[in-house]
This record gives structure tokens, sequence and C-alpha cells, in this order.
């Protein structure tokens, strides 16, 4: 049995696909999945989208490149939304991507804090995205845990093993995608040999970062079982 711990089943290349993409994920004995919402306008239709799924449940919140624009609820109104609805299971996905800084680092920042303290209200993980901003993204994790403990996931892990340290020193997850199967992969492969099995998530994000041998297609939940092979061989 697997679980896709990430996916983007609303986006345009798979949501016309639902039906056969639920059962090549069956065939594939992906028993569940997360649905991951990237910005407010989202959530609603990602609900209606799943709600007749029992094997998807989903995720909200404003992924860093939305957050120059983003007027989303404060933390408490977040939290009281998502506690109204049973199969929002994280916030996120949520962090810092200062790679195409799309949106200010203050306002990405802001948000991440948000996010993290409206998790702490619903008592809910944290799906975490981080690029080119590691030692940042480090900084508000401890210290936000240091104001009090909660969980959380850094998705699709692509960063060094400082980042998966401090992550696991902290009682974080570490989630690998497609990127573990790639042949320049080898820094990520090393991480994911050390890291504890109890602490090792994997995920699609589909419709990106398709696994080898499927990379270059449309990704979908049903190739989960080519990087759960790639993580086992490791």
């Amino acid at each position: 049995m697997f679980v896709d711990s990430h996916c983007h089943l609303i986006f345009d290349q798979l949501k016309s696909q639902m039906p056969s993409l639920i059962e090549n994920a069956k065939k594939a004995k992906v028993r569940y999945m997360l649905n991951i919402a990237t910005k407010p306008e989202e959530f609603e239709a990602n609900l209606s989208l799943i709600k007749n799924h029992n094997q998807i449940f989903q995720a909200v919140g404003t992924h860093p490149h939305y957050t120059e624009n983003d007027n989303e609820k404060s933390a408490e109104k977040l939290a009281d939304f998502v506690c109204k609805h049973p199969k929002i299971v994280g916030i996120g996905e949520t962090g810092l991507d200062f790679y195409y800084e799309y949106s200010s680092k203050q306002k990405q920042k802001r948000q991440f804090h948000r996010h993290i303290e409206a998790a702490k209200i619903a008592t809910l993980p944290v799906i975490v995205h981080t690029r080119e901003a590691e030692e940042e993204t480090i900084n508000i994790l401890q210290e936000e845990y240091k104001k009090s403990p909660f969980s959380f996931v850094l998705h699709c892990f692509s960063g060094t093993e400082k980042l998966a340290d401090a992550c696991l020193e902290i009682g974080g997850y570490l989630s690998f995608s497609g990127i573990l199967t790639f042949n320049k992969a080898e820094n990520i492969r090393n991480v994911a040999r050390k890291a504890p099995m109890e602490k090792i998530l994997i995920e699609t994000d589909a419709p990106y970062l398709a696994p080898i041998p499927k990379r270059g297609k449309i990704n979908e939940p049903s190739f989960i079982a080519y990087t759960a092979q790639c993580l086992a061989e490791i």
C-alpha cells in the first residue's frame, strides 16, 4: 500500500482525468492521496473535487509564489475554516521560495509564520515548501518550535544534509518525490539513506516531477511506485 503525500489534482493537467487517475492509483496500490491547495481561491474548489472520493484528503495553504497579493484569513480564521472540514488534514503548502521570488521575502516570511500558527491552533501538520531559502526556513521552523511544538514535513525534499538534520532534530519529516530517481540526484539519495525510516514520506507532486522511467510525462499518483522502488533500493 502506498500514500501519495502531495499531489495537485485540481491543476488543469489532472482534474479532467479524475476517474482514470483514481483507477490507475488503485491498480498501483495507492490507498490514499493528499491533494494540496496552493492559494485561497482553490480551497472550496478542491474540497468539491474530492468530496466523493474517500481515498483523497486535502491540505490548504498559500504557496509562497502567491503571497504578494494574498488576502488570506488570519491564523485564527484559517484554523476555524479547516476545523469545519474533516477532510482537511494539513496546512500548506506554505514556506519560502527565494529562487523565483514572485513574492517579497518579508511577505513570504509573515505568511509562513501565520500558517504555522494556524496549524498549531488546529493541531494539524504543516506542509513546507522551501527553495533557495534554507537558512531562513530553518530559522523560522526552530523559532516557532521553541514557542510550541508542531508537526511538519519538508515536501519534495531537494535540500542539503544540513536542512534535513535541522528538520529531523525538531521532529520533522522528509518527503521524497520523483527527484529521488533522477540521475543527478545522488545528494538527495544520500540524505534518504541516512534519514530514519519512520521520518520518511513519499510523494509525486503531480502533475510535476514524474520519476524515471516516466520522466517528461505528466505525473500522476500511480507513479509513486517508482519513487518507492528507488527508496527501497537505497
